[in-house]
């Protein structure tokens, strides 16, 4: 059953994303800008769809996939109304030219070519490892993963009582894009591959941009597809972390706004683009002033005498952003600041209650310099004497491309747009910097993605102005070098061939959707293998404290996981009754009184590592 919900969702997906495509196909885009559009209008019918059925208290399984299959029917019936069967044959036919193309591109750059390959083979790993390991992740498994559970179980999007403040704080674009796979399988199988897709939209977008500024389409699609061998991007590929995604949709959002002229569709995919930047991360606001900067510059420069003309299709922007506004203003409402769990001080007078992030931030990552730039250099030259490679660490930077060729490419590239006089290219990179320079979280590399498109489109300007033997050369060197990185990043963070065979075993015996003890952190993983290998179907968790909530579902989401929060022992017990309890879940921290309480109250322990102690309630 399971791998038949599995390909239904892979089909489903196919036919959205298909149907999306044949109405760009149709509206005439071509290249990077139909793939970008394409998966923007995806992801956005796929939030868009969840968001409303949300609200509604409506989001099942059965009624997310008919809304959306009647959504592809439409535009199907449409598309075949207007344009007749030959949009589809011609449709069909355009992919026919693919596999010449690719041909004509590895006989003109074999180079190139060969990063393809490393690249394609990478991919089938990075697959691989995602179908066969269940989510271990540490931000997926404390509040992502657990939102998104908690949307299967309640078939709603309200915030649910919880013990810890990120689940209902952070605006929610990744959870419901990660909530998708998860809804529609009702597992988790694929849903640590959701950022994959994120990636390829990355490295097209970054095409895109890289000839918006005057690169050469030779020199961008060898520089572009640099950033999937970035050792911070390669490691969140089988995670339920969202970076790669915030850092695809601004290289998305940064393409289109790159542009030299502007239709209404462009409008409303900005507008997409703003709404997901928003919805994935609070600092997404950061990313969208620096596009608006570049979308009012280029409005002005394109129709300074009849710039009314742009303000209606330029309203198109507003509509998408609903569903990116939405978590800001509810967390207004409700918790008193938009920002919330942080609050926001200017000149000294309180803005919104809340954390102060500065001193949050400089408390917990009190180990990184405190000058700006020393940090910077730090991180990216891989300071700290635990040198690894991790999906979330401060620890390491971009890897060795970063800095043995983007970093240098920065000033050679300003050179040679100031020899041409290219005063956009400078522009950009001068914005991105800046933006670089204001963004609040540069302590650590994932949350700086984003830079990495000043070096790729610093590579490309680099790359149009060498000779060709040198650029023959430069390429060789960069493909030896990702080789490198890849060789480096498996031995320092992959799962070593022991755990994929044993988890391999698992799978063959039965027990493949349990977790194994051996992929979590040694002091945390043997709890949540006996819970998995415990709860039964219909059976109610409670839990009261402790970072990972999600492990404490079943494989197949059949039991409920519920907090209870009191500040009594009499109405705890009363609630915990009332939820009627089969486990009471409990970190042995003496500070959390509901330890003590469950003590007192029930004395069947079931489980006990010094860490967790399970109660079992009669």
């Amino acid at each position: 059953m399971t791998f038949v919900l599995l390909a239904l969702t892979c089909l489903l997906s196919a036919g959205m994303f298909g149907t999306l495509d044949i109405l760009l196909f149709a509206l005439s885009r071509t290249g990077w800008r139909r793939f970008v559009g394409t998966s923007l209008l995806f992801y956005a019918q796929i939030v868009g769809t969840e968001f409303v059925l949300g609200l509604t208290h409506s989001l099942y399984s059965y009624s997310l996939a008919l809304v959306n299959i009647a959504i592809a029917a439409a535009i199907f019936m449409t598309l075949r109304k207007k344009y007749g069967p030959k949009l589809f044959r011609n449709y069909l036919e355009s992919f026919s030219r693919v596999p010449n193309a690719v041909k004509s591109c590895a006989r003109e750059d074999p180079l190139l070519a060969t990063l393809y390959v490393i690249a394609g083979a990478f991919l089938v790993w990075v697959l691989f490892i995602g179908l066969i390991f269940p989510p271990v992740d540490w931000d997926g498994n404390a509040y992502h993963l657990t939102y998104s559970a908690d949307l299967v179980q309640n078939h709603n999007l309200y915030d649910v009582p919880t013990n810890l403040v990120w689940i209902p704080a952070y605006p929610k674009g990744g959870e419901f894009i990660q909530a998708w796979t998860i809804l529609l399988a009702h597992n988790d199988t694929i849903v640590d591959l959701v950022q994959v897709p994120f990636v390829i939209v990355a490295v097209t977008a970054l095409y895109g941009i890289a000839c918006g500024v005057g690169v050469s389409k030779k020199s961008a699609r060898y520089a572009a597809l640099l950033f999937a061998f970035t050792p911070s991007v390669l490691n969140q590929l089988t995670t339920d972390y969202v970076d790669v995604m915030v850092a695809a949709t601004f290289f998305a959002a940064l393409a289109l706004v790159l542009q030299k002229t502007y239709k209404r569709l462009d409008f409303l995919l900005v507008g997409i683009a703003f709404s997901l930047l928003t919805a994935l991360k609070t600092s997404g606001i950061y990313f969208v002033a620096v596009l608006l900067v570049i979308l009012l510059w280029n409005l002005y420069k394109q129709e300074r005498f009849e710039f009314k003309k742009y303000v209606t299709p330029t309203l198109l922007v507003l509509p998408p952003m609903v569903f990116g506004l939405y978590w800001y203003v509810k967390d207004f409402i409700l918790y008193g600041s938009p920002i919330y769990p942080f609050g926001l001080q200017l000149a000294g007078k309180t803005i919104f209650k809340g954390i102060d992030f500065a001193q949050w931030s400089s408390v917990a990552y009190a180990s990184l310099p405190h000058n700006q730039f020393l940090r910077l250099w730090f991180i990216w030259s891989e300071g700290g004497s635990n040198f690894h490679y991790d999906y979330d660490s401060t620890l390491f930077g971009f890897g060795i491309i970063w800095f043995i060729v983007f970093i240098p490419s920065l000033p050679l590239s300003a050179y040679f747009a100031v020899r041409k006089r290219n005063y956009y290219f400078l522009g950009l990179q001068a914005l991105l910097l800046g933006l670089l320079l204001v963004y609040p979280n540069d302590y650590s590399p994932r949350y700086t993605m984003f830079i990495l498109s000043a070096g790729i489109v610093g590579l490309g300007m680099v790359l149009d102005n060498l000779h060709a033997i040198t650029i023959r050369a430069t390429k060789t060197i960069l493909l030896a070098l990702t080789i490198v990185t890849l060789s480096v990043n498996f031995i320092l963070w992959s799962y070593r061939p022991n755990t994929v065979r044993q988890q391999l075993s698992n799978i063959y015996h039965g027990r493949g959707e349990h977790y194994s003890s051996s992929i979590f952190a040694t002091s945390f993983g043997s709890a949540y293998t006996f819970m998995h290998s415990t709860v039964q179907k219909n059976q109610t968790v409670v839990y009261t404290a402790g970072n990972w909530m999600y492990p404490l579902w079943n494989a197949d989401f059949s039991d409920r996981v519920v907090y209870v929060n009191a500040t009594t022992e009499n109405s705890w017990y009363k609630q915990v009754m009332q939820q009627k309890a089969t486990f009471v879940f409990t970190t042995t921290d003496t500070k959390i009184k509901e330890n003590r309480w469950a003590k007192n109250t029930f004395k069947d322990v079931v489980y006990n590592d010094g860490w967790y102690e399970i109660f079992k309630v009669n």
